[in-house]
């Protein structure tokens, strides 16, 4: 009786089939649960919507703040520590829940700039159960917070950031924001954003007006993409919502 047996090259035609197929599959596998997991951070910004509406229905419509100042300042109580985490804590109450304010995409223990500028500040997030943070409020928000804008001041608030991710860690050869860059980088920029009416969705920065109205010519040392503040119709920076906003 006659047996049969794989060759030596048969062996190695599978094995490199199947090397192929891995190569294939495998950042389609990688996308797809980066795509599970981008959808976990704009379902927990949705939530985080909900919570700041009802935060502002409990203290007449005003944003978060604890001066009434009107200045950007960064001390332990004022806007800079407010916009990049003092207003979780705020909001935490209202959803019961310190995991929502991360984003699976990025690492556990993840605070902006190492925690900057709240070193030396009150610790407060630790008695709540946060173990990092993935989102900023707007700082041109918190500082109109101490200006005494209230929703009500809104002019778009469908169009108007409230709370977005602080980094663009969903889209593919991203640049950081702030970076030094060709504005055609700024078309692969994307990040998860909460409008002040609660809704949250994906966003282009190509589509935001800080980059469709190239606003760092108007006295940034070089190209970059700020979040931070909204953009009037003269193209100039604002903390106002009443003047100027994020998205057409």
């Amino acid at each position: 009786m006659k047996r049969r047996a794989f060759t030596l090259i048969e062996l190695l035609v599978v094995i490199a089939i199947i090397a192929i197929l891995a190569a294939i599959l495998f950042p389609v596998f990688a996308r797809a649960r980066e795509q599970a997991r981008k959808t976990t951070c704009i379902s927990n910004m949705r939530q985080i919507g909900l919570g700041i509406n009802m935060y502002l229905q409990d203290y007449d419509e005003h944003f978060f703040t604890w001066r009434r100042d009107c200045a950007h300042t960064a001390d332990c109580d004022a806007d800079i520590v407010m916009a990049f985490t003092r207003w979780a804590v705020l909001v935490q109450p209202y959803v019961r829940n310190s995991q929502i304010f991360i984003c699976p995409s990025y690492p556990q223990n993840f605070w902006k700039w190492g925690g900057w500028p709240a070193n030396g500040c009150p610790d407060l997030w630790p008695l709540l159960g946060f173990n990092g943070l993935s989102y900023d409020f707007k700082l041109a928000l918190a500082v109109g917070a101490r200006c005494g804008t209230r929703l009500s001041a809104v002019d778009r608030p469908a169009q108007t950031i409230a709370v977005y991710e602080n980094s663009p860690v969903h889209a593919e050869r991203s640049v950081p924001f702030w970076a030094c860059t060709d504005p055609v980088a700024f078309t692969r920029m994307a990040f998860n954003a909460t409008f002040v009416d609660g809704h949250a969705k994906y966003i282009q920065a190509g589509n935001h007006r800080f980059v469709r109205f190239r606003t760092w010519e108007l006295g940034y040392p070089c190209p970059n993409f700020d979040p931070h503040w909204y953009v009037r119709n003269d193209r100039n920076n604002t903390w106002n919502p009443s003047e100027g906003w994020d998205i057409d």
